[in-house]
């Protein structure tokens, strides 16, 4: 005679052993979540380079250049957008190309570019 059991919807293996299914995969991550991780990485790696240059990189010495000498205040003034929320990757990507035109008007070093852009979040 042949048992049956209650539960005819779960999948079972050719032993008559109820399969496990595979656990869901987590939840994808969204566009602030990553463009905040990405920014936090450029924010990490100005501090790094910061330290690099007051513990061991030889400052140049001779004439510097005056252009480079650029303040977070001289950013100000192209009214760069602040970051608020993204709902397509477009928009963040159409910040990040306008915050990179703002930089390139005053002729700041890199790390005063991803600090500055890093205020702009």
């Amino acid at each position: 005679m042949r048992t049956h059991s209650g539960n005819t919807n779960e999948p079972s293996s050719s032993c008559g052993h109820a399969v496990t299914p595979p656990p869901n995969p987590p939840p994808a991550p969204t566009l602030a979540d990553v463009v905040i991780a990405l920014m936090n990485i450029i924010v990490d790696n100005a501090r790094i380079l910061q330290a690099l240059a007051q513990n061991g990189i030889p400052v140049p010495q001779g004439h510097q250049d005056p252009l480079a000498n650029k303040t977070y205040a001289d950013f100000l003034k192209t009214h760069p957008p602040v970051f608020m929320r993204a709902e397509e990757p477009l928009e963040a990507n159409d910040w990040l190309c306008t915050i990179e035109q703002k930089l390139g008007l005053i002729h700041c070093t890199d790390v005063q570019k991803t600090l500055y852009a890093a205020h702009q979040l």
